[in-house]
């Protein structure tokens, strides 16, 4: 992931944010400038669907859904950027859903059923409660079951 963080797609920058990835098999990760949210297996709910052309990621923790993270995608099974068509973040009691720009999606590792797929998102999201766009990035490693 070295090259996507030294082109800037999504990485630790002067805006406050801290990325450090989970030592787990499977995560998801959610960095803003206000809150950070970490899910892993087998500790939390990670899964991934594809329904005709869309891919959806998501990950809960468990046992109550406090924090929920969900980036869906169109396009082929197969690495690539991509622009998500769903984005949901739910951690430490905010909501961030889409802001007018979609949040890009590099998947750098797009594994066939029982392999992972990889990648990072980066762009903006905009705070359910008041409104404000905040910068949010995270990166992603679920199995594809």
């Amino acid at each position: 992931m070295a090259p996507l963080l030294m082109q800037n797609v999504c990485g630790k920058h002067d805006d406050g944010i801290d990325i450090s990835l989970p030592n787990a098999d499977e995560y998801v990760t959610s960095n803003t400038t206000v809150v950070n949210g970490n899910l892993t297996s087998p500790a939390d709910s990670l899964g991934v669907f594809r329904t005709g052309n869309r891919t959806s990621l998501y990950g809960m923790s468990r046992p109550t859904a406090t924090t929920y993270i969900e980036i869906s995608f169109d396009g082929p099974q197969q690495n690539g950027n991509y622009l998500a068509t769903n984005f949901v973040v739910v951690a430490g009691g905010k909501r961030y859903f889409p802001a007018p720009t979609p949040v890009q999606v590099n998947v750098t590792s797009y594994g066939s059923i029982g392999q992972y797929i990889v990648g990072v998102y980066s762009g903006n999201a905009k705070d359910s409660a008041t409104s404000a766009i905040v910068p949010v990035s995270g990166f992603f490693r679920i199995k594809n079951k």
